[in-house]
């Protein structure tokens, strides 16, 4: 139950941070997701 917790938490602020496109956290995010699609 806390690793799910903290994965939830960890999924809410990469949403957070892709709602905010001044943060090149979230490009690194995006980066990363389509590495992992590829």
């Amino acid at each position: 139950m806390d690793q799910f917790e903290k994965l939830q938490r960890v999924f809410e602020a990469m949403l957070l941070l892709n709602l905010s496109p001044r943060s090149s956290f979230s490009r690194f995010v995006l980066r990363h997701q389509d590495g992992l699609v590829s």
